[in-house]
């Protein structure tokens, strides 16, 4: 610790992340969302494509004030049911985020 500032202990990491086109006859949902604080005010949006990578629909929501794992399950039940109201009811495939260790 000794000589070194807060900033420089600081390790960046770079993730390489790119979009996929669903399976064949799919559509993809990406949705996001963000909470400023924890609570905090939640806003958030997303995109439904097919599978050529073409926009379906996209959206934009502000909720209120919650914590941000709230808003991510939010958002996720709020597009799950955009895509069902469509007719999207089997040909959904969720993308699912990893990282490499």
């Amino acid at each position: 610790m000794g000589q070194y500032s807060r900033e420089q202990r600081r390790v960046k990491l770079k993730v390489l992340i790119a979009w996929e086109k669903p399976w064949p006859s799919y559509v993809k949902l990406n949705v996001d969302g963000s909470a400023k604080g924890q609570p905090g005010e939640v806003t958030g949006g997303g995109i439904i494509c097919d599978d050529k990578g073409n926009w379906i629909v996209g959206f934009t929501y502000k909720v209120g004030v919650l914590f941000s794992l709230t808003t991510e399950l939010w958002a996720l039940y709020q597009r799950l049911k955009l895509c069902w109201e469509r007719g999207f009811k089997k040909e959904l495939r969720m993308p699912t985020v990893s990282r490499s260790s």
